[in-house]
């Protein structure tokens, strides 16, 4: 299922430039805070318009 959180650079290889990978650094974190995927969009959506999901996680 795709969902758009990350834009792959090669249609075949999954190249990813440094943003799309800290990006992936961050989804992993919250998944490990057991967030749900519609959680981790929240967060992502917060996160994308310049502000900290800090408060909205805890």
């Amino acid at each position: 299922m795709k969902i758009g959180v990350l834009a792959a650079l090669g249609a075949v290889d999954r190249l990813f430039d440094e943003q799309s990978l800290r990006r992936l650094e961050f989804i992993r974190r919250l998944k490990t805070l057991g967030l749900s995927l519609a959680e981790i969009q929240s967060c992502l959506a917060i996160h994308d318009d310049g502000e900290l999901p800090c408060h909205d996680i805890q």
